[in-house]
C-alpha cells in the first residue's frame, strides 16, 4: 500500500471517529468541559462539535480530491 493510500485510509478512519464523537455530543450522550480557575467547570460542548464538523468536512474533501484515484500519486 502506497504512502497515499495508508493517508486516504487514515482520513476515512478520521471520519468515522469524528461521526461517531459528533453524534454522541449533538445528543446530549457525551459532554466536554474544562476546569478554569476561580470559575469552576466550563462546558465547551458547542466548541466541540463545530471542531468535529469541520475535521469531517476537512478530510471529506481530502478524499473527494482524490477519489477515483485521482492524485493517488500527489500529483496535484
Amino acid at each position: 500500500m502506497s504512502f497515499m493510500q495508508e493517508y486516504l485510509s487514515r482520513c476515512e478512519r478520521e471520519i468515522a471517529d469524528a461521526k461517531r464523537d459528533l453524534e454522541m455530543l449533538e445528543s446530549g450522550e457525551m459532554r466536554l468541559g474544562e476546569r478554569k480557575m476561580g470559575t469552576g467547570w466550563v462546558d465547551i460542548t458547542p466548541r466541540a462539535i463545530e471542531h468535529a464538523k469541520h475535521v469531517i468536512s476537512t478530510y471529506e474533501a481530502i478524499l473527494a480530491r482524490h477519489q477515483d484515484g485521482d492524485n493517488v500519486q500527489g500529483d496535484a
